[in-house]
């Protein structure tokens, strides 16, 4: 896993009370394993999909904000083209 990748993805847009991809690496490794699923009901900028994409895990997540939606699908997006390609 790339986290210098990560953190740069992560980075790609301002939200609020926004926290680490590190930190969610952290608490999903340690409370599941890989093909769990994570659920995620307040999406935000989408740190948690990412950590749980980035860890093999099935990620869900809901918001009624539609640019923390937009958000979310930008970061999974690009982070799957980076992993298909290898950047």
């Amino acid at each position: 896993m790339n986290l210098d990748l990560l953190q740069k993805i992560d980075r790609i847009h301002p939200y609020p009370a926004k926290y680490t991809v590190d930190l969610a690496i952290e608490y999903i490794s340690k409370y599941t394993k890989e093909g769990d699923t994570v659920f995620d009901p307040f999406v935000g900028s989408g740190t948690t999909l990412l950590a749980a994409s980035a860890l093999h895990r099935k990620g869900y997540g809901t918001d009624i904000n539609h640019i923390a939606i937009l958000i979310s699908k930008a970061k999974l997006l690009f982070f799957l083209k980076a992993k298909v390609f290898d950047f």
